[in-house]
């Protein structure tokens, strides 16, 4: 087993950064003081190469990155569009026809949470739109930013986790198929399958999702919320004053007597829930031939996610500039004026994406973009030497010579020199001279496309030939380094699940993967890393303990599912809870609400639900009682805590 290269010092960052931002509610410096805590391990200790590399390595290529830039200019669009609509009197007319539906704060947080199940596509759009559009409803009812806050959070991510056709299901299923490619291929488990099948077994997920419209309908909240709802109520105004100056500065504010249509909300956020939806259809069906016939959640899978966001807010923009032009309700002056402040408005959020970025990337496993591109160049010309080389001598020995100095391409290497019609029993002897184990030499095979008969005569002919010393000139372990980007990434999740994964009991699988997947969601402030790090490990690791311990762990095995769904829910926990998380950052953003007062009043109710999720959920599944009996408890459970320790705000 390979040492972790950097150890405990990995967690430093996450640390520093939580520690600090809860200690001095500066979440800028915290998240930069975070990422140059890391840039110090990296460095071992020098100071001086730590300010560089902090700059040109971490925060840089975070900025340069082509998604992100994406989602900043998504979410500084929909700052635009939310800006003229509110100069426009457009949100004062979306808040007066949605009052008779919502005449109470129980109807109000019913109203965010229904909209909420609505917008199911895409985490992202879902916080920015229903915080910015339902902000000065919820404020007319007294109902605080930090409960908002809460509403549009518990809404996002959970309901794009769970929804079929959303941004979130291609990443979901392709973690799963990255764990279940470590198994042998007789198993012959299905990603979608197990995507499909784990949904019941996500009980922070759906408790979460529960205890929204429950806290409404009993008119009960404990905790820092509590607080915070008595406030909203007995003075009938906002408890951040610093924030809510920023977000209701003047450019914002409609003139008086501007007519306060709805449609000029409406169209414009319609405009762009439809072109995004329409954009990810395109993009997504253009990946299939003409003649398929994929479903729809195999098209949404192949969409590009972050192309249809960004169009979609600019077609939302335009739509609102062109309405209240026409309409004559801004001059072109008030037109700027509230297109510009909306757009700032967003400024504090992007720059905690940022930096919440660099974080994570630095905390995370991948090489950088230039890495990538050298090893995507690199392993284009290896192939094609090797090729190249057979085929001009006709023999494989001297064109295997070139991959065993570049074993890391060898994968893809055999594929290509199988397609080029070598002969794959030759081929498997020759690598077996250079020294590849043969278990690894048939998972290259399969991979390539060989099985059946064809597959049996290679092992057999690999049976067949007597062991021998490799030729000392090609010699090579094809061993694959396990952390090949140690010099600028810290694998801080690779090294909370090192502490986890020896000598763990089959019914306490489901248990410490939600567990450890929550502790690196919580860390890292990201729940996609937290799945591609936790699901490759847990369920080959699941599927391994299971047989070692005499079970015969099928795909339908409650333990399995539950390792899935607890991974996928572990994630969506740890990031509700972690004040580095984006998702977390935008909901307090979007809904006008202090960073750390979003994070201190919703985390009572997250951990509750986690609690819950542990004693109710991951362990009683795992030594045999029903899902399906567990599920309503999880339910009677959140009703009598919130009757046992909640209290009426408003009483």
């Amino acid at each position: 087993m390979v040492e972790h290269p950097h150890g405990w010092w990995s967690l430093l960052p996450p640390v520093v950064a939580i520690v600090l931002a809860i200690a001095t509610r500066r979440v800028v410096l915290s998240l930069l003081l975070g990422v140059f805590a890391g840039a110090l391990v990296l460095a071992k200790g020098n100071p001086f190469v730590a300010v560089a590399t902090t700059a040109s390595e971490h925060l840089w290529p975070a900025l340069a990155d082509e998604d992100k830039l994406h989602v900043f200019a998504f979410t500084t669009l929909m700052g635009v569009m939310v800006g003229i609509i509110s100069r426009a009197a457009g949100m004062q007319g979306l808040v007066n026809v949605l009052t008779p539906l919502a005449r109470s704060r129980r109807g109000g947080q019913l109203t965010t949470w229904a909209l909420g199940l609505f917008v199911f596509f895409d985490d992202y759009a879902n916080t920015l739109l229903l915080g910015n559009t339902l902000r000065p409803l919820t404020d007319r009812l007294k109902i605080s930013r930090e409960k908002l806050a809460y509403l549009v959070d518990s809404t996002a991510a959970p309901v794009s986790g769970l929804a079929l056709v959303s941004t979130w299901v291609a990443g979901e299923i392709g973690y799963i198929q990255d764990g279940l490619d470590k198994l042998p291929p007789e198993v012959g488990w299905s990603a979608l399958g197990l995507f499909l099948q784990s949904i019941p077994y996500r009980f922070y997920v759906l408790w979460a999702l529960a205890m929204v419209p429950l806290v409404a309908l009993l008119r009960r909240d404990f905790g820092p919320m509590w607080r915070a709802e008595r406030k909203a109520w007995q003075e009938g105004g906002l408890e951040h004053n610093d924030t809510d100056v920023t977000l209701v500065s003047s450019p914002t504010d409609p003139e008086p007597g501007t007519p306060a249509r709805w449609y000029n909300a409406v169209i414009p956020i319609g405009v762009t829930v439809g072109v995004i939806l329409a954009m990810m259809y395109q993009s997504g069906r253009s990946a299939f031939p003409a003649a398929a016939d994929p479903s729809a959640m195999e098209v949404f899978g192949e969409a590009d996610t972050y192309g249809s966001l960004l169009w979609g807010a600019l077609a939302g923009a335009v739509t609102a500039a062109l309405m209240v032009r026409m309409q004559g309700l801004l001059d072109t002056r008030q037109l700027k004026a509230s297109a510009a402040a909306g757009g700032l408005m967003m400024a504090p959020a992007l720059v905690i994406l940022w930096l919440a970025s660099a974080l994570s990337t630095m905390t995370g496993n991948q090489p950088s973009a230039e890495d990538a591109g050298r090893a995507e160049a690199a392993q284009v010309r290896v192939e094609a030497e090797v090729v190249a080389t057979w085929k001009a001598t006709g023999e494989l020995r001297p064109a295997l010579a070139r991959l065993a100095k570049a074993p890391r391409y060898a994968d893809t290497v055999v594929r290509s020199l199988v397609d080029a019609g070598a002969d794959i029993e030759e081929l498997g002897l020759e690598l077996k001279r250079l020294g590849v184990p043969e278990t690894l030499l048939v998972s290259w095979l399969r991979r390539a496309g060989v099985t059946g008969e064809r597959l049996q005569r290679v092992e057999e002919a690999l049976r067949g030939q007597a062991d021998s010393s490799p030729d000392v000139a090609a010699v090579t372990t094809w061993k694959v380094n396990p952390y090949p980007y140690s010099t600028y990434r810290l694998y801080t999740g690779a090294y909370l699940t090192g502490l986890l994964k020896d000598r763990l009991p089959f019914v306490w699988f489901p248990t410490v993967i939600f567990v450890l997947s929550s502790a690196i969601s919580f860390a890292t402030g990201t729940s996609w890393g937290t799945m591609g790090i936790v699901m490759p490990l847990a369920v080959p690791l699941v599927y391994q303990v299971g047989l070692s311990e005499g079970v015969t762990a099928g795909s339908e095995h409650p333990i399995v599912l539950s390792v899935i769904g607890g991974v996928l829910a572990g994630a969506i926990f740890g990031d509700h809870c972690s004040p580095i998380s984006d998702t977390t950052i935008l909901s307090s953003q979007a809904s006008g609400c202090d960073h750390l007062a979003h994070v201190w009043t919703q985390m009572p109710y997250a951990v509750s639900v986690g609690i819950l999720s542990v004693v109710i959920g991951t362990l009683p599944v795992a030594w045999g009682v029903s899902v399906w009996l567990l599920l309503p408890l999880g339910v009677a459970a959140i009703i009598g805590l919130l009757l046992t320790i909640g209290r009426d705000a408003s009483g």
